[in-house]
């Protein structure tokens, strides 16, 4: 597969995954705070997960493969030893903490969502969205020779 096919993908996957969490952040969340109405950030995540999750998916296989086009290894990213080392290793440290808070908000709180831990998602919400307009930024310094 080539290098530009694999960007296709991966943006098209950032597309999803980020574009996906600013909805929710800026529209669904609000009116469910405001109403403290669980139901509404449930009915959003039932639909949006069908296409939310393999997005993600498809952005960490494609990030590792693009970022072997980069390094030796991705392990190597944690030399730092430069702008591009030091971008990867930061998309992937953020990569990480994506996973660890999607898997907890998904398997801790989306399934057993109440108005009292509403707030609660709400914060996993909003982390969830910095993190991908971060990875987002992050790779647009990639592409473009850092920052």
């Amino acid at each position: 597969m080539t290098f530009k096919l694999l960007l296709i993908f991966h943006l098209l996957g950032s597309a999803v995954w980020v574009g996906g969490h600013l909805i929710l952040f800026i529209t669904i969340l609000p009116k469910a705070l405001r109403l403290r109405d669980p139901e509404i950030v449930s009915a959003f995540e039932s639909r949006y997960e069908k296409i939310g999750v393999p997005a993600l998916i498809i952005q960490v296989v494609t990030g590792i493969w693009l970022a072997h086009f980069y390094l030796n290894s991705i392990f190597d990213a944690f030399s730092f030893r430069d702008s591009l080392h030091t971008l990867i290793a930061l998309k992937i440290i953020l990569l990480l903490a994506t996973l660890v808070i999607a898997v907890h908000a998904r398997v801790r709180l989306i399934s057993k969502l109440t108005t009292n831990n509403l707030t609660f998602l709400a914060w996993h919400i909003s982390t969830i969205t910095v993190l991908g307009l971060l990875l987002l930024i992050l790779g647009a310094g990639i592409r473009s020779g850092g920052f």
